[in-house]
């Protein structure tokens, strides 16, 4: 097993169905082979096998380690359409390869031009840009779920940023949670029985950054960002990773419900960062969530001049990081409690999380109520995610979750509200 998992029966029951359902894969993608073969297509064929995530258990499927984001990929080239030494039988090629790739490798082998908005760029076919040094991975909601990851890696090194640390590895999620896989690690982490690599991993925070060396340390357990050897290798994979994000538009800092709204406003999502401004609002964007993200006393002005801002996802990473210094936060209370009646929906339920975290949650608890009730089904979800994180604090607010659980537009409102349900009242009940 890898060492992240929980050893013990069902873990290894889990496994065993995993590697059971790739020898059943192997058998359909041969009676796809052979049917080729049959009717005289295979010699005309050039056959491209992949998978679209890592192993669906924990720390899989999701994340943005090799064990979530290294797919299997293999191309079969018959010989009369080889060209330039691409597709020898037996042979593998080291260069890095996206996903967002295979559509203009496609193109390209059809002899189709590629279209100049594509992310991604050609591996086989004629006249091949120079080889990928990096590649990307995002990760933002995953089910009821947010948790803002973005990933670079070169053939050797990842980086990983993860812009909510504050938020633990393991979020509970409804779907996940069911698995045995899961259920033993919960079981051994409670009981103090998980090896240390696992229980790395249960933690209720995360780092700001992550770097790992996969020569060495392939299921990235061992992070160097802190190595003073391996400074020179986080500072260019951390500009890889910025640049990266300027030049996609990466919308990944906006709050959902702002992105929703802005995108319906626009006719698209994409149209957001191609407004005039843009450019300085994502550089406010950026610093202000790394600034939440630190959880330093000594950020407290910057987040609460934050609070002014024009752009209320500006505002809500203020409040957010507010919220995330607790207690060191109560000189920005007359700031906050001005931001519990702001304009957008997700800036009240970020000063309201905040009002939680400083241990004042009357004035929150009816904020959070509200949106709980909001048209907008993205916005309940960020107060039903508060209510959860809050735990006792949200025993008076029991009423309005418990009618949160009628929600028949948003299925992540109403798992998020059951998990808190059964947290305060001690319950297991089960959603879909």
């Amino acid at each position: 097993l890898p060492p992240y998992l929980a050893d013990g029966p069902e873990t290894r029951r889990d496994w065993a169905n995993y590697h059971e359902l790739i020898t059943a894969m192997d058998y359909e993608a041969g009676d796809i082979l052979r049917q080729l073969e049959e009717e005289g297509l295979a010699e005309n064929t050039i056959v491209f096998f992949w998978g679209d995530h890592g192993v669906g258990l924990p720390r899989g499927k999701r994340w943005l380690y090799d064990s979530g984001t290294r797919i299997p990929l293999i191309v079969s080239i018959p010989e009369k359409l080889r060209r330039e030494g691409q597709g020898t039988p037996g042979t593998v090629d080291g260069r890095l390869v996206s996903s967002v790739d295979f559509a203009p490798t496609m193109l390209n082998l059809a002899g189709i031009g590629i279209p100049g908005h594509f992310q991604g760029q050609p591996f086989l076919g004629p006249n091949l840009p120079p080889e990928r040094e990096y590649v990307y991975g995002a990760r933002d909601r995953m089910d009821e779920r947010y948790d803002i990851i973005r990933a670079v890696r070169d053939k050797r090194y990842r980086y990983i940023r993860n812009y909510e640390p504050y938020k633990a590895y393991y979020q509970y999620m409804n779907t996940p949670e069911k698995g045995p896989s899961m259920i033993e690690l919960r079981s051994q982490h409670k009981a103090g029985t998980l090896p240390p690599a696992a229980e790395l991993f249960m933690a209720e925070s995360k780092p700001f950054e992550e770097l790992y060396d996969l020569e060495k340390d392939p299921h990235e357990v061992n992070n160097l960002a802190d190595s003073a050897a391996h400074q020179e290798i986080l500072t260019r994979l951390r500009a890889a990773h910025v640049a990266w994000v300027n030049e996609t538009h990466d919308l990944g800092l906006l709050p959902e419900p702002e992105m929703d709204a802005r995108g319906l406003k626009l006719g698209d999502r994409y149209a957001i960062y191609r407004q005039r401004g843009s450019t300085r609002l994502w550089a406010r964007l950026t610093k202000v969530a790394g600034l939440a993200g630190e959880s330093s006393t000594a950020n407290l002005d910057a987040l609460t001049e934050a609070l002014r801002d024009e752009d209320a996802a500006v505002r809500y990473w203020g409040a957010i990081g507010l919220g995330n210094l607790g207690e060191a936060a109560q000189p920005s209370r007359r700031r906050l409690r001005a931001a519990l009646e702001d304009d957008a929906p997700v800036v009240r339920i970020a000063a309201a999380r905040a009002f939680c975290h400083m241990g004042a949650p009357g004035s929150a608890l009816p904020v959070l109520e509200a949106e709980l009730t909001n048209p907008e089904q993205w916005v309940r979800l960020h107060a039903a995610t508060v209510l959860d994180e809050i735990d006792e604090q949200a025993r008076p607010a029991i009423p309005a979750l418990k009618k949160a659980l009628e929600d028949r537009d948003n299925k992540y409102v109403v798992r998020t509200a059951n998990r808190a349900l059964n947290e305060l009242l001690g319950t297991s009940n089960r959603v879909r």
